[in-house]
């Protein structure tokens, strides 16, 4: 007869090879029960020949040993190691929000380049550095999207090469955003936020300081998915933040967002949101991720979120190349808070761009014609920020065309037509087909 041991760890090994990334409820269940040397046993044993040679793809070892070296190579740097490992220097500095949230604000400098540019100008590619650029990240992710690229393939490095004084920004609950003033990490209260905290509190934070430090006057904002959201509230809302942006380019732009493609999970978006918290606890949103990161060998890990992503979205994922997935995938995920999920739940349902809905209480209350309340939503025609929008024909998370039709500020359109959601960050083409324009945007415009 088994033993409990041999019966738990053959439960688990089951539960590796055959759940998505999007199934951990029960996974995180089961993880919790699980000392870490038997993790470590697990992931030797998937990485085992006998079991990888069944359903990894056939490859010389050489190209194997190739792969695997390159991916345990940058999976475990954070965002200085990895600005370093590109031929940069980063400045990092801690900026608190005026309700106490510590978010890193990382500056990526080139080799020989002064601490501050803020007193002279710095001639760099024979030119003058152009206004500071401030990129942010989107949902259930962190800077290191922008830095886990090669240099020649990353916006950031390829901003930076091109003479711009670039700024990787994170918000609250992210990897570099999980410190606070007053509260823990492990209290509820710390997770209360979603979109318009990062919107009103976050952003405001990081732009005046990044002004601040750089002594202009503006600066270009380049936001990726949520990070769009983030900055279509902040700036609709906010006319003096607004009056700080130059020009901001919107990658995956993001407002209003259309149903999943997996109805098992568009039913979870359609009930009461209490239920989520009851599913997902109402603190971190899967952070069981990190787990499946640990655990599964490289290949495999690329193969769940592939999986996950065809699931819930219906993307297929061949714009990126293979061999670079197993880089990039293990630095997709950050932490986020559950509350956040929330809110995009309510903006799909109600089909408002609309600040959090505290009272909201399933779909039918949501849905229905007389409501007691309704919470205010973010007017994008308001917005006077000139906005480039760079969108995909294949995209199927994004209302674009509502999008296209309540902007009255936008200066530049690009529908990439292959394009998914993520292709805008990781797609092989990405560097010549959009980041050269986004290049060739802000130096006519300086």
């Amino acid at each position: 007869m088994l033993s409990l041991v041999e019966v738990r760890n053959a439960v688990l090994t089951l539960a590796l090879l055959c759940a998505e990334c999007f199934a951990g409820i029960a996974a995180l269940a089961l993880c919790k029960m699980i000392p870490i040397e038997i993790i470590d046993k697990l992931r030797a044993l998937l990485s085992s020949a006998g079991l990888a040679s069944a359903q990894e793809p056939a490859e010389s070892r050489r190209d194997k040993a190739q792969r695997a070296g390159s991916a345990e190579k940058f999976r475990n740097l954070d965002a200085v190691g990895l600005i370093a490992a590109n031929g940069f220097r980063a400045e990092e500095y801690a900026v608190v929000t005026k309700d106490g949230f510590i978010l890193s604000l990382f500056r990526i400098v080139r080799p020989g380049a002064p601490t501050s540019f803020a007193s002279e100008s710095v001639e760099v590619n024979s030119r003058p550095r152009s206004h500071p650029v401030l990129l942010m990240h989107g949902f259930l992710e962190c800077c290191e999207v922008w830095l886990c690229r090669s240099r020649s393939r990353s916006l950031a490095y390829i901003l930076a090469d091109a003479g711009f004084d670039v700024w990787l920004a994170n918000v609250r609950g992210s990897k570099y955003g999980f410190k606070h003033n007053r509260l823990s990490s492990r209290s509820h209260e710390f997770w209360n936020f979603g979109i318009d905290e990062m919107a009103s509190l976050d952003l405001p934070a990081l732009v005046m300081f990044v002004l601040k430090q750089t002594r202009c006057a503006k600066l270009d904002y380049v936001a990726f998915s949520q990070g769009t959201a983030i900055g279509f509230a902040a700036f609709s809302s906010n006319v003096e933040l607004a009056d700080k942006i130059d020009l901001f380019v919107a990658l995956a732009p993001t407002a209003r967002v259309n149903a999943l493609h997996l109805r098992a999970v568009n039913a979870l978006v359609w009930t009461d949101p209490n239920l989520v918290y009851v599913l997902f606890g109402a603190r971190v949103m899967m952070r069981w991720v990190i787990f499946w990161r640990t655990v599964l060998p490289p290949w495999l890990f690329v193969k769940a979120l592939d999986a996950s992503t065809w699931q819930l979205f219906a993307w297929n994922m061949t714009n990126i190349d293979d061999a670079e997935k197993a880089k990039v995938y293990p630095f997709l995920y950050s932490c986020g808070s559950v509350r956040n999920m929330v809110h995009w739940f309510q903006i799909m349902v109600t089909g408002r761009f609309q600040m959090y809905d505290d009272q909201c209480g399933g779909a039918f209350a949501l849905r229905r014609l007389y409501r007691g309340h309704q919470p205010p939503q973010y007017s994008l025609r308001q917005m006077q920020v000139p906005v480039a929008l760079f969108c995909g024909g294949a995209d199927s998370l994004p209302d674009t065309k509502w999008l296209l039709s309540e902007l009255s500020t936008t200066v530049f359109v690009h529908i990439e037509p292959s394009y998914e959601h993520l292709d805008f960050q990781f797609a092989r083409c990405a560097p010549s087909r959009i980041y050269t324009k986004i290049v060739r945007l802000f130096e006519s415009r300086t």
